[in-house]
């Protein structure tokens, strides 16, 4: 029982292990995990963003999900170019995707908030509607891309375990039980990772209560 805590404290630290060398690929020049998936779900956007942030607007989002993704300052900044980069021209693809076909409403007063005129309140509501529909759009988009990261970094952590202990079993026990136990502890590294401690403590407290009994 004691040997099987031990097992899981080792394959939990070879999981952390993993998952920190897998977070550490993103301060390599290579686009970060699950910035696609977001590029692709903002698309709708991209005529207001350009217009907000320039033709580089791509390498500003993605040094922002490089830093802190969805709890940094991407979320205010696509909300935020949204809003700057509305236009007659843009509104029409973006009212049509956001609120629907055939309304018509909104290029007319973007065209109005453009100029500066007050927006009578029927105005205020539409503008409204689609700042509220493009709010839900942006965090669904970057909910999409959290997921999609968390799921290739657990895929890459993965990888780099079963690696790393496949290659110890090789160096320190090279035969059929050594390479079985390398594949094994490969395996359920990553997902044992953060629960570890806790599976180890209760198997010794198992350990303990059965060891009374007998």
């Amino acid at each position: 029982m004691l040997d099987l805590a031990q097992f899981t404290l080792a394959a939990g630290a070879v999981g952390t292990a993993a998952m920190g060398i897998a977070e550490g690929f993103k301060s390599v020049k290579m686009r970060p995990i699950g910035f696609s998936k977001l590029e692709k779900s903002i698309n709708w956007a991209d005529a207001a963003l350009i217009k907000a942030y320039g033709n580089e607007r791509m390498m500003l989002l993605e040094s922002l999900y490089r830093s802190n993704r969805s709890s940094g300052d991407l979320p205010r900044i696509l909300r935020q170019g949204v809003r700057i980069g509305l236009d007659e021209q843009n509104a029409v693809e973006m009212e049509n995707i956001l609120l629907g076909a055939d309304r018509n409403q909104l290029p007319a007063v973007a065209k109005k908030a453009a100029i500066g005129k007050e927006l009578e309140q029927e105005e205020q509501n539409i503008l409204g509607r689609f700042e509220v529909a493009a709010d839900a759009r942006i965090d669904a988009a970057l909910s999409l891309a959290e997921r999609a990261y968390i799921n290739g970094i657990r895929l890459r952590a993965f990888i780099i375990a079963l690696s790393l202990s496949l290659s110890a079993a090789f160096t320190i026990k090279p035969d059929k039980e050594g390479i079985v136990a390398g594949l094994i502890v490969g395996l359920v590294a990553v997902p044992l990772a953060p629960i570890a401690k806790d599976v180890a403590d209760g198997i010794k407290e198992a350990a303990k209560a059965i060891g009374g009994k007998s």
